[in-house]
């Protein structure tokens, strides 16, 4: 019998609760500012917050104190119930779980590149880098993702240590065993099995649609169908170079981000004949913008920005929501 799989966001009440300041972990920085959300890595350097939709990177000499609230810890555990088995965890869960692994240390979100060819073709993401030559890229809805791929790249190609990290930790957002035993059976030449709604996924870095990594990935081809953008959503959560910025060093929107205190939003960039809303809210405070900055892997191009948010079936930036 076919296993109809559900999508269902098992962690709106808790993203909900996030952003109120009874129920989020609070960071509060030496001249005062708060902010609230939930911290997902610290250390003596940094510390990682994620925020509403995105994440937001702290150095430590900046940070006055930290207040955590243990109720707003989310699980990383996957949901099995399979009377509702969910497609996949919420954003917020895929990466706390990153986080936790060995690979997944000191990781950044960084400009997400649209991907213009292949199944993943316009459909929105957000990307991390993580560790030496990794990336965790989570595609569509962010609160019902219609696909989760990890790749790898540089001196980790071919190394079967990296990608056996990549498949595990993508077996590990599967509702079902049956699924995670399939998915390590895949070659690591390339290979795809489709079961019931999900097609699991390893692509080469010889595919053209690879952008020179090597992936594991999981995803609904009707859940990414529909959560594909249409060119005046992509107008409105995308931004496009024209300042000379080589965007393959640099996102345009985080070259910006070096003004003192809060930085602000870039001015409205145009491509031609089309102009482009600004950037969301910075990913980094005070100017500091850390070392690795490089855009995603995935793609060439515009990037998204750094949070977006899926209202009434359109995409928006997370930032023009009302709170």
């Amino acid at each position: 019998m076919k296993r109809k799989i559900v999508p269902v966001s098992l962690f709106a009440a808790f993203w909900l609760s996030a952003l109120m300041p009874a129920r989020a972990d609070i960071v509060t920085l030496n001249g005062g500012t708060t902010y609230q959300g939930i911290v997902v890595q610290k250390d003596d350097k940094e510390l990682l917050l994620l925020r509403d939709y995105g994440t937001q990177w702290i150095p430590a000499s900046m940070v006055k104190s930290v207040k955590l609230d243990e109720k707003t810890r989310p699980s990383t555990a996957v949901e099995s119930n399979p009377a509702n088995p969910v497609l996949l965890p919420t954003w917020g869960q895929i990466v706390m779980k990153a986080a936790r692994t060995s690979w997944g240390d000191k990781l950044r979100q960084i400009p997400a590149t649209v991907i213009d060819k292949g199944v993943l073709k316009n459909v929105p993401y957000i990307s991390f880098k993580c560790g030496n030559e990794y990336e965790l890229n989570i595609y569509g809805d962010l609160e019902k993702p219609s696909g989760v791929e990890v790749g790898i790249y540089g001196s980790l190609i071919g190394k079967d240590h990296a990608q056996k990290n990549a498949v595990e930790f993508i077996a590990s957002l599967l509702p079902f065993e049956s699924d995670r035993q399939s998915l390590k059976t895949l070659s690591p030449g390339g290979s795809q099995l489709v079961r019931g709604s999900l097609t699991l996924e390893t692509t080469p870095p010889s595919h053209e649609d690879a952008y020179g990594g090597w992936w594991v990935s999981v995803y609904s081809i009707d859940a990414l169908n529909s959560a594909r953008a249409s060119d005046s959503e992509l107008q409105a959560i995308t931004v496009v170079n024209n300042s000379g910025i080589n965007t393959n060093a640099v996102a345009p929107w985080l070259a910006t981000l070096r003004a003192p205190a809060v930085a602000t939003p870039p001015a409205t960039q145009s491509r031609t004949g089309v102009t482009t809303y600004t950037a969301p809210s910075p990913s980094y405070v005070g100017g500091y913008v850390p070392s690795y900055v490089a855009p995603s892997t995935r793609g060439s191009g515009p990037v998204y920005v750094n949070g977006y948010y899926r209202k009434n079936g359109t995409y928006v930036h997370s930032y023009t929501r009302s709170r």
